[in-house]
């Protein structure tokens, strides 16, 4: 196999990965939402989510059309972006089952709500969003695409934005005792941020 169909299937194994992962959850999210305001928020989440997929999987189907952004990253590089972003899949999938219903598209308490602090919500506190940037920082090494590289940079300052919203939701949902998680954990690496 050519190393140009391998990195296609790879990243179509990331990309693919990551949807097959999100959408059960979505959907969870979506069907229980408390009130229309909830749902509504759900719903624009997942349509951004889906246009962002729907971009990657365009990609993949004609490659040709981002030309304009490529740049010739050596294979290397590439199987880097391969073990980063299947690696941002599988941090994705512990992600959402350590959350199980407690996960929401939105800022919000879920019924029954819990304070999850095990599984991979022991070593950071966001850790769905370090397996997002892995995830798109893998498809834009392995797509050798500048385009891709941008949106890496453009989404980190929404993940930073949600990351104060909802560590202030929590904060007052959870009061001391979510105080005192973030004091012992770092929000997106450990020991580093």
């Amino acid at each position: 196999m050519n190393s140009d169909i391998f990195f296609r299937l790879a990243n179509v194994l990331i990309l693919g990965g990551f949807t097959c992962i999100r959408a059960p959850y979505i959907w969870q999210s979506i069907k229980q939402a408390a009130n229309p305001e909830d749902r509504k928020r759900s719903i624009i989440y997942t349509a951004i989510s889906i246009v962002m997929v729907l971009v990657g999987f365009y990609y993949l189907y004609s490659p040709g059309a981002f030309y304009t952004f490529a740049v010739p990253f050596p294979d290397v590089i590439k199987y880097a972006g391969v073990m980063i972003g299947l690696a941002g899949n599988v941090l994705l999938l512990w992600t959402h089952k350590a959350l199980d219903k407690n996960f929401a598209m939105y800022v919000t308490s879920t019924k029954n709500h819990k304070l999850v602090t095990s599984g991979p919500y022991a070593i950071v506190r966001h850790p769905m969003y370090t397996a997002f940037i892995m995830i798109a920082a893998g498809f834009f090494l392995v797509a050798s695409n500048l385009f891709f590289g941008a949106f890496v940079l453009v989404m980190i300052y929404p993940l930073i934005y949600r990351m104060n919203i909802e560590e202030s939701y929590l904060s007052e949902t959870f009061g001391e005792t979510y105080r005192k998680y973030m004091a012992e954990t770092k929000r997106l690496l450990p020991y580093i941020y």
